[in-house]
């Protein structure tokens, strides 16, 4: 640090004449008074007491109009005489500081004139927070629901928040509570540490699917063998599923009767949706939404309906697809390339396989039917636009009924609008039950079993409506699986009679129901909408 020295003070041509008032004696007096001190508490005391903040007592008008509020007195004294005026700059020489440090010095001043003490390295020792107030603090936490995990809540118990919520939206939330009770709120700093240590909750936000396998072997430091031909494999794979959708869509884009379409299920979206803290604490209904998006033209579809209607797994997908496939085989389509993710339950199985079977035996216009999956952790695809589409445009939207989520994903999009069909129960069938025909999904003609869980494309074509062709990789030719092996009636597909999955709806549990009709007696809910709420079937309270 330089070493602090006296300068030179103003010129002769000062109004205030302080050299005449100071001489060169008394300023070094003044300056060695000053520094002495040693202590920076003291010293602030010294500018206090000889800097005096006053309101300016002149405004300037115009353009250059000055904001200034204040403006400062300076005078200097030595021991046992009286103060004298002196102009700012020959205050700050002959003690030898800058004017910032005067500024800090008077905001320091209190009313009575003594300077307040400097905190610096004095940090106060955390008192004990209450167990009463900790325990506050985690019935807060776990009084907000959870959304499920669309990509992994099978390999994980995380749990998700809504992606509208964070931890500082759940603190301001928290002391409101505390205010309605008549209670004191934590610190934000208790809130958070309670909230990060205690609880598997994250905050969802819609991303593209990570693959856990990559990421496995990029943190591997030593690579088995074993280990690097899996991810050669992995990377081929990945690669093949992409050039084969590329494919795909550009035949699809010079020939109309080529149909390349991929279809994903959204996350759950719920009624009521909006902005509303007291819709973060309690349950919702759940509305589904599958989109399919067509390659080849760049349209969107997307199917809707609520959990009281139907479920989300195999015989829902296909019900949508069934759709989808009709709609497109009426106007043209021949030929049908889908893709889509791996899950099991909803679209890798034998009840969409069935689906296919019955099209390509019972409509005369489609000729086949392709069903690739791309490669686990990299199945990002034209889906998720249609999606972030929705989700943007319902941000600050107030939603409270699943026909309002169908305005909502038909506006999402102003340049090709999306095409929102609103599933009945009616719409849903019950391809189990159609499965029951076909004898054999298991086996090749070759007598190899076919591993459903490894599957990468499954085929059918009105050529041999009872076979399906299946790969278990993207580079391997299709093998024959005989659907109707060894099965003395073979059955027609145009001769079967697709039955309804279900005549009722579903019921909500009683828990949902109860949250539902809180947020109705609150009028959280709009009373135009409590006759709709009032009326979901329900399980009765246990």
């Amino acid at each position: 640090m330089c070493e602090k020295k006296m300068r030179t003070g103003c010129s002769e041509n000062c109004k205030r004449k302080c050299h005449e008032s100071f001489d060169c004696e008394k300023r070094n007096e003044i300056f060695e008074q000053f520094w002495s001190a040693g202590e920076i508490n003291q010293q602030r005391q010294f500018i206090a007491d000889h800097v005096q903040r006053i309101a300016t007592k002149r405004k300037t008008t115009g353009k250059e109009a000055s904001s200034r509020k204040f403006s400062f007195l300076y005078c200097l004294s030595v021991e046992n005489c009286q103060a004298s005026s002196v102009c700012k700059k020959f205050f700050l020489d002959t003690l030898g500081i800058k004017e910032d440090v005067v500024y800090g010095a008077c905001k320091k001043k209190c009313s009575g004139g003594v300077v307040t003490s400097d905190q610096r390295g004095r940090h106060m020792k955390q008192r004990r927070v209450a167990d009463s107030i900790k325990r506050g603090i985690r019935q807060h936490i776990e009084s907000f629901t959870p959304v499920e995990s669309h990509y992994c809540r099978k390999q994980t118990d995380r749990k998700y928040l809504p992606e509208s919520l964070s931890l500082r939206k759940m603190y301001r939330l928290y002391q409101d509570s505390c205010k309605e009770q008549g209670t004191t709120p934590a610190m934000e700093s208790t809130y958070r540490k309670i909230f990060n240590r205690e609880f598997n909750y994250y905050f969802f936000t819609p991303k593209k699917d990570q693959c856990d396998f990559c990421t496995q072997y990029r943190n591997t430091s030593s690579k088995s063998e074993d280990l690097e031909r899996a991810y050669q494999v992995h990377c081929a794979e990945k690669e093949m599923a992409r050039q084969c959708k590329e494919n795909a869509k550009m035949r699809a884009k010079s020939e109309p009767e080529i149909i390349a379409a991929c279809f994903d299920l959204q996350q759950v979206l719920n009624c009521p949706h909006g902005e509303i803290s007291s819709f973060y604490y309690h349950r919702k209904l759940s509305v589904y939404n599958l989109t399919v998006y067509n390659m080849g033209n760049g349209f969107g579809s997307c199917y809707l309906w609520s959990e009281v209607i139907a479920c989300r797994g195999a015989n829902e997908v296909a019900s949508c697809l069934f759709r989808f496939i009709t709609e497109h085989a009426s106007q043209g389509g021949k030929i049908f390339e889908l893709f889509s993710d791996n899950c099991g339950g909803q679209n890798r199985n034998r009840f969409v396989a069935t689906l296919y079977w019955f099209l390509v035996g019972s409509i005369d216009a489609i000729e086949s039917v392709t069903h690739s999956f791309l490669e686990v952790g990299h199945t990002q695809n034209e889906n998720d636009s249609i999606h972030s589409a929705i989700e943007r445009a319902a941000r600050k939207a107030k939603i409270y009924t699943p026909e309002q989520w169908s305005a909502v994903a038909r506006t999402a999009r102003q340049n090709k609008p999306y095409s929102v069909q609103d599933m009945q129960l009616v719409d849903f069938i019950n391809f189990k039950e159609v499965a029951k025909e076909i004898r054999n999904f298991d086996v090749t003609d070759a007598g190899c079993k076919v591993n459903w869980s490894k599957l990468r494309s499954i085929r059918f074509s009105k050529a041999e409506p009872n076979i399906m062709l299946v790969k278990h990789s993207h580079g391997d030719d299709y093998a024959r699986v005989d659907l109707m092996r060894r099965k003395r009636n073979v059955t027609s597909a145009a001769d079967v009679q697709l039955p309804q999955l279900r005549t009722t709806g579903l019921h909500l549990s009683a828990a949902k129901y109860k949250d539902l009709s809180v947020l109705c007696a609150k009028n959280l809910i709009p009373p135009a909408y409590h006759p709709f709420f009032q009326a979901l079937p329900h399980d009765d309270t246990a």
